[in-house]
């Protein structure tokens, strides 16, 4: 698997100094952005507050992406969704976007947990790390925010081991179990 920039040619894994600390539990926030108003920006603050002065730390895409792609990168992406191929060729798009899926895979590969977010949104991104960090034996907590669990599919449904109504409850397992396997 090539980590690398597909502008610059820099090595992704130096954004995620965070995991150079193997005996701090990593929860990557994964959940939908694409299709969501503020890029899934607002729950994955909140989890970070929830889970800053634990003993574990977050990675969060939202820190990365621009740094992963550059910004011409990242406009080129969020422009898609709006103006589709008007803007930007679609090599550079999807050259753009095979670095942010590069990334986001090695956030899951080297994380304990996955927190997931989701209100019913489309998800694509989101479903991938999901079934990759299941391969993995990763455990995949889902905050369920749809008005009913027949809203999520059931495939995406299957890679989860808890599921939860609010981050907090969420946060607060990962944290016991975290502090059980502490001592």
């Amino acid at each position: 698997m090539n980590y690398r920039c597909s502008l610059c040619n820099c090595n992704l894994i130096e954004f995620f100094k965070i995991l150079d600390n193997k005996y701090r539990p990593v929860v990557y926030l994964a959940g939908p952005m694409q299709y969501t108003n503020d890029n899934g920006e607002t729950w994955r603050q909140t989890a970070q507050k929830l889970i800053e002065g634990s003993r574990m730390s977050c990675i969060s895409p939202l820190e990365y992406e621009e740094q992963a792609v550059g910004k011409e990168g990242l406009k080129a992406i969020q422009g898609y969704y709006t103006n589709g191929l008007e803007d930007y060729p679609s090599e550079f798009v999807v050259k753009n976007m095979h670095t942010l899926m590069a990334a986001d895979l090695y956030a899951v590969e080297n994380s304990d947990y996955l927190l997931v977010y989701y209100s019913g949104e489309k998800i694509s991104g989101t479903a991938h790390e999901c079934g990759h960090a299941w391969t993995l034996g990763k455990e995949c907590i889902l905050v369920n925010n749809c008005k009913s669990v027949h809203d999520i599919p059931l495939w995406f449904f299957s890679c989860f081991s808890k599921v939860f109504n609010t981050l907090e409850e969420a946060v607060n397992y990962i944290k016991e179990k975290e502090n059980k396997s502490a001592f």
